[in-house]
């Protein structure tokens, strides 16, 4: 009789294949991608946060035509919020855009993109005490501050800038 099966051919049995339990896996998968997390988060928090100052001052003839440029426009919110077209919060948000859009003009360094923060790093104590003054009443839910003292306040910075 001729076996039909390759089996019946071999003398040894031969047991099924091994198969591995995926919770091991998914457990170590796991592991390993919080452990990759975690690196990836301690990096960015211990690399040093340093803000670029590249200061490229403005012309003496361009200076005159930016200051005389924000004057104007710190003349504007003046005069809309005496007459009450603008509210103080948002007098004090487009004060915060005239000053650095001013010292971007003057300096070069864009400013606009920074926070306290980042302004505190950069040792322009001017700057840094005006933003610090426009911060609370810039992001405050009911109106805070005298809009119209910082106005003043600005615009004497605007003037005494070399």
């Amino acid at each position: 009789m001729l076996a039909t099966r390759v089996q019946d051919y071999i003398s040894v049995k031969l047991q099924q294949p091994f198969s591995y339990s995926l919770i091991p896996i998914i457990v170590c998968a796991i592991l390993f991608g919080m452990s990759l997390v975690y690196f990836c988060v301690s990096y960015v928090k211990s690399r040093p946060n340093t803000v670029k100052s590249q200061i490229h001052m403005a012309t003496p003839k361009n200076r005159e035509k930016i200051k005389q440029f924000y004057l104007d426009k710190i003349n504007q919110l003046h005069n809309a919020i005496v007459t009450q077209q603008i509210d103080s919060r948002n007098a004090y948000q487009k004060m915060s855009c005239y000053i650095r859009e001013f010292v971007y003009e003057m300096t070069g360094m864009e400013v606009q993109k920074y926070t306290l923060q980042d302004i505190q790093q950069l040792k322009m104590p001017v700057l840094e005490s005006l933003i610090a003054e426009y911060y609370v009443p810039e992001f405050a839910y009911a109106e805070e501050g005298n809009a119209l003292a910082s106005i003043e306040k600005t615009k004497r910075i605007m003037e005494k800038w070399i």
